[in-house]
């Protein structure tokens, strides 16, 4: 089957090192990191990664819920949000987009790996 490919969306520095390695550590391929909508949305489209962890609260205007809807306008590219900020509004926003799961920050790091891990195992 070989390792899944994953962009990680995170503007975060500090936040996106943490999960390539935590992914990296459980058989994942980050093909890249993008810290901006604009980037992640061109990330995503030239490579077509397997799954992107997607920070709903992007710097720069854009949420990672208007880059999940730009992307699915090309691509079906499935998407795990993370988010430290969270409200009912912004919940059904995200869920509007059909992703795999939205996690909290500060997330657990073995339910983040067992809910990738289980989504890959259904899809085949």
């Amino acid at each position: 089957m070989g390792k899944k490919r994953v962009l990680i969306v995170e503007d975060e520095i500090l936040t996106a090192v943490c999960l390539k390695t935590l992914l990296e550590n459980n058989g994942f391929e980050i093909i890249d990191i993008a810290n901006k909508g604009k980037e992640a949305i061109q990330k995503s489209l030239e490579t077509k990664p397997d799954m992107i962890l997607m920070d709903i609260y992007l710097k720069n205007h854009i949420t990672g819920i208007d880059v999940a809807k730009e992307i699915s306008k090309y691509e079906n590219i499935p998407i795990l949000y993370l988010t430290a900020n969270f409200d009912q509004d912004t919940r059904q926003k995200a869920l509007n987009t059909n992703p795999v799961d939205i996690m909290e920050k500060p997330f657990n790091d073995s339910i983040l790996i067992e809910k990738m891990e289980s989504f890959f195992n259904k899809a085949g």
